[in-house]
């Protein structure tokens, strides 16, 4: 079986040397008992893997919120029906804000239609400032 230099270089530093590491939340020194470990403990990579996932939430909810407060609008207006017209200025007085959708798609190129969507929802501009807003078929 052959080993790259770096492999056989980590298996000596690590189990012949038993050199000390630091750990990655704390910095504190250890001699790792596996060659993978990278914490002195199971609580402090549970704690750095927190610290991680709250560093990743943070950054996204400056999106997702918005996209949330969009969609929990649209949601309300629609209650149980398929579809509903209301006017940009309803909308905006609902709460929506037209800075935010997940996605959107070319209807038709000619007119120069396009369809935005908020999760599953869709939401398609039509004359006088007024939008059709409709539970997307995929989705039901």
């Amino acid at each position: 079986m052959r080993y790259s230099l770096f492999a056989l270089y980590f298996y000596i530093k690590i189990y012949v040397v038993k050199q000390e590491i630091k750990d990655l939340l704390t910095g504190d020194l250890f001699i790792p008992k596996r060659s993978n470990q990278l914490y002195v403990n199971r609580t402090n990579q549970i704690r750095m893997n927190n610290l991680r996932a709250k560093t990743k939430r943070t950054i996204k909810a400056v999106i997702d919120k918005p996209l949330d407060v969009n969609r929990t609008v649209l949601l309300k207006m629609l209650e149980d029906r398929q579809e509903i017209i209301r006017s940009e200025q309803f909308l905006l007085g609902a709460g929506f804000n037209f800075n935010f959708y997940t996605h959107s798609s070319v209807l038709d190129k000619e007119k120069d239609i396009i369809l935005y969507f908020v999760y599953e929802i869709s939401i398609m501009p039509l004359e006088n400032k007024q939008y059709k807003i409709y539970r997307n078929e995929r989705h039901n």
